[in-house]
């Protein structure tokens, strides 16, 4: 009789349920567009019902299939701006994900990662998460840097042909274009407080009401 060890049956058994997944909640084309344009809110009478009813599957493609960009700066930003506006509420990770539309266990990562950056204090089994410091001292530098540390905005690709010259030479000539980017854009977030960005938001929201009372 043949025998197994667990770990190989372990594997197959992973293997198999990720293959099941993958079957189950494929994509056509034109729905991954949808996803990629975010057009998935505004028309989800395109996906079938099984495919509707699953906004985490749809989060987690966008954090781990879609996306080849990072989105957790903004992300972060509207933790924060959450936080900032809801000082005397309370704010589980649960309730702050469904906010962000996504799901509370990358909504708790970005929470630590400002915890560890000194941008946010919070205590295990309360959710009633602050910032460490006013909205004006907190620079939007400040928070790309919590979570993207030292992570360039721009990525020179690396894979091109080596055999071509100008497959092996360009990304060379872009590097100190990219530098000079990444400084410039770093000196222009560090003017920018993360109260600025709620004023803005208060803003917007006045412009709407007012535009709600005149319709």
């Amino acid at each position: 009789m043949l025998t197994f060890p667990l770990n190989f049956i372990i594997v197959v058994i992973i293997l198999f349920t990720i293959i099941k997944i993958k079957n189950m909640y494929s994509f056509s084309t034109h729905e991954k567009e949808l996803l990629r344009t975010w057009d998935v809110f505004d028309k989800p009478e395109i996906f079938s019902p099984q495919k509707r009813e699953t906004k985490i599957i749809i989060s987690y493609y966008k954090e781990f299939l879609i996306m080849k960009y990072s989105t957790k700066l903004s992300d972060t930003v509207h933790v924060m701006v959450l936080i900032a506006i809801n000082k005397e509420k309370s704010l589980s990770s649960a309730s702050i994900a469904e906010s962000v539309h996504t799901n509370p266990g990358f909504v708790r990562q970005l929470m630590l990662k400002l915890k560890k950056a000194g941008l946010m204090t919070s205590v295990a089994g309360h959710a009633r998460p602050s910032l460490s410091k006013p909205a004006d001292q907190i620079t939007l530098l400040d928070i790309y840097k919590a979570v993207e540390g030292d992570k360039p905005l721009l990525h020179l690709d690396t894979h091109t042909n080596p055999e071509c010259g100008v497959g092996i030479n360009i990304q060379l000539s872009l590097q100190g274009f990219y530098n000079e980017i990444q400084k410039t854009a770093e000196e222009k977030m560090n003017t920018i407080t993360l109260q600025d960005i709620i004023d803005t938001y208060y803003q917007r929201i006045s412009i709407e009401n007012n535009l709600q009372n005149i319709i």
